[in-house]
């Protein structure tokens, strides 16, 4: 009885600061289960915010009677790729391992820049059933940090309408994996020996989200039974490498791959780290040559969108992204050998070309981001739904 007394006064105290609570949880980061497992969540969200020092930016709405917990930011960004600037972030630095055995730092977007994002307004992260616990969400934050470190100096080679290849050591000519070699440390030297590797940004951005995932659980984390499991759901139609990511759909239906998942009808300026994006070239004179058909890109944060062949300084900002893709109308394949082809945009001009491509912009409108993973008597379950 003093239990429910407690419960009682905790609701009544938490609706009346945060005002009534939204009876439709669609935006924001939010949490479906039972009420204790709710109160739970709430302490750790609560912690990290307070820990992060951004829980003044962030509005709170709790029923527990209903099993319901949301958090989002109490006014929309109407540009993330300025978060750091805006709420005076720093910069994290985190170690990764790189040739023989030795470590280097590499500047990331800070925890705050991410929780932040994932709470804009807009766009829903949901945490339901058996997915419904703090350590879900912070997995994600952490395993979206942990893929940009990664991406953050690769250079790779642009084959540039040669055929791509991949380490001998590790992989068959056919892009399958060797049967004597494991399929975490193939994929972790495609980050290691980086010029034994050439291929477009389309395999560029589904191999770095898997290293981003994989290497979280096996290095950061340390659980090699989770990552003992993914890599079976890899290994399921008997070649790793195929359907990781979902199939484009003309219909623009969600669906879903091995390891990440699309969804469709994002605002254009709806954006975290971590998240993998397509600017497309809707030149219909250029966008049939072989590698510029656009350009699949992952969002760093810091305003920054990675580079998979350090053209430009192992990143782009976004006016210098949809510069790119744009300028290829022009020819400029090649911003150096190429520059006098270049035609200058102006600041609103380039912004434009956020639109979608029926709108007259470059930015499709879905975004591909992983799973949650976890491991359930002995078995491995997604949040695919």
């Amino acid at each position: 009885m003093k239990l429910q007394k407690k419960y009682i006064f905790t609701i009544l105290s938490l609706m009346f600061l945060n005002n009534s609570y939204a009876s439709e949880l669609n935006e924001g980061v939010t949490f479906s289960c039972e009420t204790k497992k709710i109160i739970k969540i709430e302490n750790k969200f609560d912690q990290l915010l307070k820990d992060l020092n951004i829980k003044k930016y962030v509005t709170k709405s709790v029923d527990y009677s209903n099993g319901n917990l949301q958090y989002k930011l109490t006014k929309e960004i109407e540009d993330p790729t300025k978060i750091q600037t805006e709420f005076k972030l720093k910069s994290e630095k985190v170690e990764i391992p790189t040739v023989g055995g030795k470590h280097k730092k590499v500047s990331v977007p800070s925890l705050s820049e991410i929780v932040l994002a994932k709470m804009n307004l807009g766009r829903n992260f949901s945490y339901e059933n058996d997915f419904c616990s703090f350590e879900s969400f912070y997995d994600n934050i952490k395993i979206r940090q942990n893929t940009i470190a990664w991406i953050s100096q690769v250079e790779w080679v642009w084959p540039d309408g040669d055929d791509a290849f991949l380490n001998k050591k590790y992989w068959q000519q056919d892009f399958k994996l060797k049967h004597n070699k494991s399929f975490t440390s193939a994929v972790n030297d495609v980050f290691i020996n980086q010029k034994k590797y050439g291929f477009g940004c389309n395999f560029a951005a589904k191999i770095s989200m898997t290293q981003g995932l994989f290497d979280y659980y096996k290095r950061v984390k340390k659980d090699e039974r989770m990552v003992s499991l993914l890599e079976k759901r890899m290994a399921r139609d008997k070649d790793y490498l195929e359907r990781i990511d979902p199939e484009y759909d003309a219909h623009m239906t969600d669906n879903n791959g091995k390891l990440l998942r699309v969804k469709y009808g994002f605002y254009k300026k709806n954006i975290v780290p971590g998240d993998w994006i397509y600017f497309e070239n809707t030149d219909p004179k250029t966008k049939d040559k072989l590698g510029y058909e656009g350009s699949n890109s992952i969002y760093l944060g810091q305003n920054k969108f990675n580079d998979f062949y350090n053209d430009n300084n192992h990143s782009y900002s976004l006016e210098e992204k949809l510069d790119e893709v744009y300028q290829w109308r022009n020819e400029v394949f090649s911003r150096s050998r190429d520059a006098d082809k270049i035609k200058h945009l102006s600041h609103e001009q380039l912004m434009s070309l956020l639109n979608t491509p029926k709108d007259g912009g470059l930015l499709r409108d879905y975004r591909v981001t992983h799973y949650n993973f976890l491991i359930k008597n002995g078995k491995l379950i997604t949040d695919e739904k």
